[in-house]
This record gives structure tokens, sequence and C-alpha cells, in this order.
């Protein structure tokens, strides 16, 4: 897909973050905010866009298509020596745009970035059903380290994780 553009978080007006998060929020019930938590967390997001900004272990990523925002990444590594090392890899597209590369340029930014910081191994977690995902992971060389049983509850209903992680060569 042509005319796509990856900006730090820092770089974009929280409006517009809050707007895609919310955006994301209504569309899937594979991410982990609940659709009233964004609206929540939305009202928080000039200092949570200012705090990953200037944090040296934090890192959020954003997609636009023709100038509009149509997806993100992010991550969060270790504050001690013997984990900083390690991220926490979150990413979440338009559904209008998946299948269209947006989640594969995200990514790619994000590993490179990533291995610009240090980072040695991105880890993620991933609902059982989500095959989508899953089969993108795997793609991406994201290996299955095991189950986190009844982990998630979505509508009423317990929801299993698989946990997956990739090392940076």
């Amino acid at each position: 897909m042509d005319d796509i553009t990856i900006s730090p978080i820092g770089l974009v007006s929280p409006d517009i973050t809050s707007k895609l998060f919310i955006l994301l929020s209504q569309e899937t019930h594979y991410m982990l905010q609940t659709h009233e938590e964004a609206m929540i967390q939305s009202k928080q997001q000039p200092e949570t866009s200012e705090r990953i900004s200037k944090s040296k272990n934090t890192m959020a990523l954003l997609a636009f298509h023709d100038h509009q925002p149509v997806g993100f990444c992010a991550g969060t590594s270790g504050i001690f020596s013997r984990n900083k090392a390690t991220m926490t890899f979150i990413i979440g597209v338009l559904k209008e745009y998946w299948g269209t590369g947006i989640a594969a340029v995200l990514t790619d930014n994000f590993c490179q970035e990533a291995k610009v910081r240090g980072i040695h191994r991105i880890e993620l977690t991933v609902q059982t059903e989500n095959h989508r995902a899953i089969t993108f992971y795997r793609k991406y060389k994201f290996k299955q380290e095991g189950i986190r049983k009844e982990s998630l509850l979505i509508q009423n209903e317990w929801k299993s994780e698989i946990y997956m992680s990739k090392i940076l060569s």
C-alpha cells in the first residue's frame, strides 16, 4: 500500500491518537481496552503521549494512510538491568486496513527501532481465536511459548491467550 507514513506518538496530536484508540476499541474485541476504557483513557492521552515520548523504555508508533491514522504499535521494556532488553509488543490496525500491509510496516519499523534501542526479545499475547493475528505473528517469526488459560474476560466469557516471542538478531 502506498502513502503509508509512520510517526512516533510524541510527534502526533493527542486528539488524533485518542480518536484512533476509540475507533479500534469499537471495531474489535481483540484490543485489551473496552470502548468505555478507551473513552476514559482518551482524556489522559496528552499526558500519556508526553510520558511515552520522554521514556527510555517505552516506544509507540502511529501509521497514517493519506494523512489519516489507521494503526499503531507500542512496546514497553523492563526497567531493571536484567529485563531491560525485553519488550512487550501491542499492535492495532483499523479493520478497513486489515490485509493491506499496514501491520507489516508497523512491525518492521518497530523491530528496527527496538534493535537500535538494544532490545533483544519482543513478546506478546494474542487471543487464541484471533487466527489472522496468529498467522501474521508466525510470518514475522514469533514463536509460541505457551497458553495463558482463561486470562481475559470478554463479554462475560473467559478467553485464553497464546504467549509468543521473537528474538531479534
